[in-house]
Formats: structure tokens, sequence, C-alpha cells
């Protein structure tokens, strides 16, 4: 049995990630700062923080990992008030210890997510892999600075295998109910008004979870290392949509109340998502309407369980 070590292994892609993996076969291993949601027999809870490097090494000696999947980021895509020191120490420098431990360990497998949405930056067509990086927020710019070091290890380790996806914006069940979709739907149900910031015509690129989970399991049993992949559906869909999505899986309305532009959003952005198409076999992901409505069965539990 194959062990995977989730860094980030509480949060939303982490506790997906995980209990795809599960079902696939795979033992995995959780590190975060508190435990998994998800309860298997194969799944063994590691607490501890990113930048712990005593209890990442232990890990390493304790279970025989064969790869591991980096889903962390501490702060938002827009951009903060905090340090910028703190936020690259938060961000980066976990990474750069953790590849180097790696290494110490002879695991060289490495599969990291970025961010589709915020590293290319403004564009106003669907935009491929090999298009210039061009964030145009602190939080893009992490991710790209995280890319390059990447490179660099696979430059300076020939054993070292990589695994980049830039993925647009993911939604779906153990998110936090505080994204445009998870709002909308919450919101809806609950009969609370909606605020938006910037235009409502805005059109972004969203990917199902379950989608995305496939994605990441599919490329590393085919084994397509050392290379980026945009991961979303390659179709836009506006905040409108999204809204009136929202209403009618609900069977609510609600007030909506329109606020200025966040620094730091972008308000086109659609990958071009022929490349994994191509590898996977499939011209089409899972719709957005039909995605919330999937999602919406997660609200609803989660809204009832609060409730308690």
């Amino acid at each position: 049995m194959k062990t995977v070590l989730m860094i980030g292994g509480a949060g939303f892609m982490g506790c997906n990630f995980s209990e795809y993996f599960l079902k696939k076969g795979y033992k995995v291993v959780s590190y975060d700062i508190k435990e998994s949601r998800i309860k298997d027999s194969n799944l063994v809870n590691v607490i501890g923080n990113s930048k712990d490097t005593n209890k990442m090494k232990e890990i390493f000696s304790n279970h025989k990992i064969d790869f591991v999947i980096y889903t962390l980021t501490s702060f938002w895509i827009v951009d903060s008030n905090e340090s910028y020191q703190e936020l690259v120490l938060e961000n980066l420098a976990p990474i750069i210890d953790l590849l180097n431990i790696m290494k110490e360990n002879n695991v060289n497998k490495f599969i990291y997510i970025s961010s589709g949405g915020s590293i290319y930056g403004q564009s106003n067509k669907p935009i491929s892999e090999d298009a210039e990086k061009l964030p145009v927020s602190f939080y893009g710019w992490i991710k790209e600075a995280a890319e390059s070091y990447i490179r660099y290890i696979a430059r300076t380790n020939d054993n070292f295998k990589y695994i980049i996806f830039r993925p647009s914006n993911v939604y779906g069940k153990y998110q936090q109910l505080n994204r445009i979709i998870g709002v909308a739907l919450k919101n809806a149900y609950i009969g609370e008004e909606m605020n938006i910031f910037g235009d409502i015509n805005t059109q972004k690129d969203y990917i199902h979870i379950d989608d995305f989970s496939e994605i990441v399991l599919t490329l590393i049993e085919k084994e397509k290392w050392n290379d980026v992949y945009n991961i979303g559906s390659g179709e836009a869909t506006s905040t409108k949509e999204i809204l009136e999505y929202a209403q009618e899986i609900t069977g609510n309305k609600m007030k909506i109340n329109y606020k200025e532009t966040k620094t730091g959003d972008i308000n086109y952005s659609v990958l071009n998502v022929d490349k994994i198409k191509n590898i996977l076999g499939k011209s089409k992901f899972l719709n957005t309407f039909d995605g919330m409505k999937d999602m919406f069965k997660y609200v609803k539990s989660e809204i009832d369980r609060e409730d308690k």
C-alpha cells in the first residue's frame, strides 16, 4: 500500500484528496494544525505547524512516504496588511524546508497546488500553461516563487520529480462557506443578504473538487512528472450566473448589495485546460450549475450542524 503525505490534510483540498486517495487504496498521513474530518483506518493524523521541521522529520522517520502533496496556503488571495516578512515565512519557507527534508529521506515525488487564478494576472481570453506569469497580488507572487524553487530543486537533483497544478476556483464539500459559491448557496438558503464586491459580470473558471481529486491521482498514476497543468472547467461563469443558480437551487430569492472591487481581484480568469483534457480523455468536466447542486447538500448539512 502506497503512502501519501498530505500537507494541509485537514483543509478543504486536503480532506477531499485524502478521502479520494483512501477510496483508491492508498494510506494517507495527514499533517495539519488539527485532525482531518475524514475518519479511516488508513488515515494517520499528525498534528503540527508547517514551520516545525522536527515534526516533519519525525513523519519521514515513522512512515514510508511515497510522495507528498502540498495544499497549504495561509492567507487569502487578496493581499492583507500583514507583515510581508511573516507571509513569506508562513508560505514559502516551509516548502523550502520540506523539500530539503524529503531529499534527506530519499523521497523524491512532490505535488504542489499552485494557483491558476492568481499566477497569470489579467487576461481577456483563456490562458494556457505557457503564458507569461504576471501575478497582480502578493499571493500570486508567492505561488510563482514556490514554483520557481521547485524547478530549481529539479534542476539540481536528477531524482526529484514534481507536478505543479494551477487550479482555477475550486469548490465543493468540506470548503468553508466564505467563497462566492458557498456564500451564495448559504445566504440564499437561510435568507440573508448577499454582498458583491465589484462587477457582477466578472467571469471566472470554476472546477468541482471531485474532478480535481480525480485529476491529481490520475496524473500521479500516469507518472506525468516534471510539468505544469492548468486545472479548471475551461468555461467562464459570471458572478451573476452564480447568484441566479443559488436562488434556483435553493428556491429562495435574496437581496444583493453591490460594493467596491477588492484590491488584487481579477475580473476575468479562465484557463485553457486542453492539456489536461487530452491526458484524461475528457471533453468537459462537471458544469457549475450541477456542481453547485451537489455542493448544496453539503451546505445544508453544515448549516444544520451549526444550528444544533
